[in-house]
């Protein structure tokens, strides 16, 4: 998917990585992509599981099928961490 092609590279510009994501915000227009969409992913952020929202919205124009906006911490994928389930 060349949506994260382009995150890659720019998180590599800045010597970060997808590990380093912690929130990531996806756009997806057409609800019948939204499987696919979530199945790649999950298999891009496995192991790392940033934080994810999933919308179904309109972009710019019919030839975008997914927008991918990511927040990243340098380092964040370094730190050991605690994992907490929250169950409401």
């Amino acid at each position: 998917m060349k949506a994260f092609a382009n995150i890659e590279g720019a998180l590599a510009a800045v010597g970060s990585s997808l590990a380093d994501v912690v929130r990531a915000r996806v756009s997806v227009p057409d609800p019948a992509d939204i499987a696919a969409v979530m199945a790649v992913f999950a298999e891009r952020f496995k192991g790392i599981e940033p934080v994810g929202t999933f919308t179904c919205t309109p972009l710019a124009g019919p030839e975008y099928r997914v927008e991918i906006e990511v927040t990243a911490y340098r380092g964040a994928g370094a730190r050991t961490e605690q994992r907490v389930a929250v169950v409401l």
